[in-house]
């Protein structure tokens, strides 16, 4: 079958980003549906819809991966923080100010207990709720993302210090297996260290798929299929979660979610057609991931959507199809705002 997607070509995972953040949306709409409707049993394709998240955000790395160059530490640091760390700062701000508003408009005190316990995850960088000195600390939800994907970019440059080989990939493996291991001290850590000390396994290996060209190759029938094996049992039998940087399986989720992930890239290779129509929407929402990964965190930081589930619609689906919905109206009329800003700084600049 003759591949649809132009190799090393600008723009070639966008349809692949697109569809993660769909999923991302998606399945953290299921978890407020599961939180509203205790007991409701979901079929057996929204829980194994559940289970793609590992794969999809291993992706994510593995896609950055793919780009990475080994650059001197320094200019990696800036050009990773004006990259990740300023759109998180952009983030925080507006959720804040938000939070703000939402208690005016409200009639409560405007720097109330959950304006402050933002501001401090915030600052903390903090994955998880959790309580610092008698503070309580919210957590920055999706944002993780931005953070773990700074820090593990500046350890793989640090790791290429070593030349690229085989010490860098003992570095980065006993990186990832220490990371794995503060998981399991059950300790939560601020700034998302054990998760960004596991996500440079899925760095290095996007960076190994360029250098040796792994991608676009004729791989057989039989190579397909035991990756989609592997998958698949190692989906059921462990469970990887990013987030909470649990790793039941250890070393061995590596493994499984890397040969999901793979398949999941070739298979776009074969059937993403970026000159359909069809797949347009998807092209957009990966080539603005960035900004629509920030938009979704700020409405989970900001909106609480419990209130869609006790509004008088016929069954539970209908209003989880609500809640997507207005989610995806927030993060489209979001990118609107964004992009016009972002087209009037270029245009005063110029």
């Amino acid at each position: 079958m003759e591949r649809k997607i132009k190799k090393n070509s600008i723009g070639m995972f966008d349809i692949h980003k697109g569809i993660v953040m769909i999923l991302i949306v998606c399945i953290h709409s299921i978890y407020i549906a599961e939180k509203c409707t205790p007991g409701f049993q979901y079929p057996l394709f929204v829980r194994g819809l559940m289970k793609t998240s590992s794969c999809g955000l291993a992706l994510l790395f593995l896609i950055s991966g793919y780009s990475f160059r080994p650059s001197p530490w320094k200019k990696s640091f800036f050009q990773q923080a004006r990259n990740l760390l300023k759109p998180y700062a952009y983030s925080r701000a507006a959720a804040v100010c938000l939070l703000c508003i939402k208690n005016i408009v409200s009639g409560h005190p405007v720097f109330s207990t959950d304006i402050l316990s933002t501001a401090a995850g915030f600052l903390l960088a903090a994955s998880s709720n959790m309580t610092v000195g008698g503070i309580q600390i919210s957590s920055i939800q999706v944002l993780w993302y931005l953070i773990a994907m700074f820090n593990s970019w500046l350890l793989l440059e640090l790791f290429m210090k070593l030349g690229g080989g085989g010490k860098t990939a003992a570095a980065v493996l006993l990186c990832c297996a220490a990371g794995m291991a503060l998981g399991w001290t059950d300790i939560r850590f601020p700034f998302c260290i054990p998760q960004s000390m596991c996500c440079t396994a899925f760095l290095y290996c996007g960076w190994l798929l360029k250098k040796h060209k792994l991608l676009f190759k004729d791989y057989s029938v039989k190579i397909y299929g035991v990756c989609l094996a592997v998958y698949c049992v190692g989906t059921l039998v462990g469970d990887a979660k990013f987030y909470e940087n649990i790793w039941k399986l250890w070393i061995l989720e590596l493994a499984i979610v890397l040969a999901g992930s793979f398949l999941a890239i070739e298979a776009g290779f074969f059937l993403f057609d970026c000159s359909s129509a069809f797949w347009s929407p998807f092209l957009t929402i990966g080539r603005y991931s960035l900004w629509v990964m920030c938009l979704h965190a700020i409405d989970m930081l900001v909106f609480q959507w419990e209130w869609v589930f006790r509004l008088p619609l016929p069954g539970i689906y209908a209003k989880y199809a609500v809640l997507l919905v207005l989610r995806g109206l927030f993060i489209f009329l979001g990118c609107i705002v964004l992009k016009n800003w972002n087209m009037r700084w270029k245009g005063k600049k110029r």
